[in-house]
């Protein structure tokens, strides 16, 4: 019933759940690329960000 001791208590239950939760991620982003076959080292990276300066396009 004593409400600073309830406080506390929800405090250490937020400590709780920030040391031992593991992270769970609720949404992820697919990416599905069509790439020629003379389109060679296409950059793919995981945060998405693209290089073009990388890619090499080969006579065909």
């Amino acid at each position: 019933m004593d409400q600073g001791e309830r406080l506390a208590m929800y405090r250490q239950a937020e400590q709780i759940l920030v040391d031992e939760a593991p992270i769970l991620p609720l949404l992820y982003w697919r990416w599905n690329l069509l790439v020629k076959p003379w389109v060679v080292k296409y950059p793919t990276a995981p945060t998405g960000v693209c290089f073009w300066k990388d890619v090499v396009i080969e006579p065909h």
